[in-house]
């Protein structure tokens, strides 16, 4: 065997499946290798300190001493990352200050709309199957009960930028699929999925927008398709991985995608795509700025209050 495989290889979830579509040969740089630079992402710290705001809000309700409270969740989950309070000026807008601010405004736009909705489970993980025989992993925020929705799931998204694109491209995330799968196979007369939006902007603040990503059955019937179709996809180009040589010319799995390359601020790997036909070559040198860090999708498990296995 040329590469020993991680014992997470083949355990996946929506964010590692949507990773395999975007790029296969990103998938194998950081679900494979496991490699990841260094530094905390800010973005994901911060989107994880505001989803633990809105889960206290959820349980508990909109008033001042539940802001207070969820705010003072939302610092514990973001300074495990970065705990000198000092630095948090290079990282503005995504920072406590900015979440304390937000909460304030939240609870004034959403505290009359979000009166009656009853919280069936927050921060709830487990597995679901797509297939016979084929589960993923999932995490959702929340599934809730509305008397003019019945069942329906509140998902929290932070971003920087409240363009057209980025508020499309839930629409059709793979992710957004499962969360509505999860549902369905929980509850009958389900709604769908709101995207709970939440824009930062240096100077501006904060804005809120909510979205609505409603799936029909047939909609998601084709989707079990696409995702086992993406799943075994990812199993056959294991499988062809560990049939590679370093000497090969080139590595004939997890093929680079070439269409997002510079999405964002650029893929972090693009560099060594562009420098190593054959990345097996190089797999035992780690390169400068990055470590090996696998993600588990089984760890959610020990993370929420709730858990469960279809």
């Amino acid at each position: 065997m040329i590469i020993q495989l991680h014992k997470t290889a083949t355990v996946l979830d929506s964010t590692k499946i949507e990773d395999y579509i975007e790029c296969p040969r990103k998938f194998f740089f950081q679900y494979i290798l496991g490699w990841r630079h260094s530094d905390p992402n800010v973005h994901l710290v911060f989107g994880s300190a505001w989803h633990a705001a809105m889960e206290v809000l959820l349980l508990a309700d909109y008033s001042i001493d539940s802001q207070a409270m969820a705010y003072l969740a939302a610092e514990m989950k973001y300074r495990e990352a970065f705990p000198n309070e000092e630095t948090d000026a290079a990282r503005i807008p995504k920072t406590p200050g900015y979440i304390k601010m937000a909460l304030q405004r939240y609870a004034a736009q959403y505290a009359e709309a979000d009166r009656d909705i009853k919280v069936e489970y927050t921060e709830v993980a487990g597995t679901v199957p797509i297939a016979k025989d084929k589960v993923i992993y999932f995490k959702t925020d929340s599934m809730l009960k509305s008397p003019d929705r019945d069942y329906w799931s509140l998902e929290h998204k932070t971003g920087s930028q409240n363009s057209q694109n980025w508020r499309d491209s839930f629409s059709m995330k793979f992710q957004t699929f499962t969360y509505t799968h999860v549902l369905n196979c929980l509850y009958d007369n389900v709604w769908g999925v709101e995207i709970g939006g939440a824009v930062f902007t240096k100077g501006k603040g904060v804005e809120f927008i909510r979205l609505p990503v409603r799936k029909t059955l047939p909609m998601m019937a084709s989707w079990l398709h696409l995702a086992e179709h993406f799943y075994d996809e990812i199993m056959k180009d294991i499988d062809l991985l560990l049939k590679q040589d370093p000497e090969d010319e080139a590595m004939r799995c997890f093929w680079p995608r070439g269409t997002a390359c510079t999405s964002y601020s650029g893929c972090t790997y693009s560099d060594f795509c562009l420098s190593w036909p054959n990345p097996l070559r190089r797999i035992h040198e780690l390169p400068v700025g990055f470590k090996v860090e696998f993600w588990d999708p089984r760890a959610m498990l020990t993370e929420v209050k709730n858990v469960i296995n279809f």
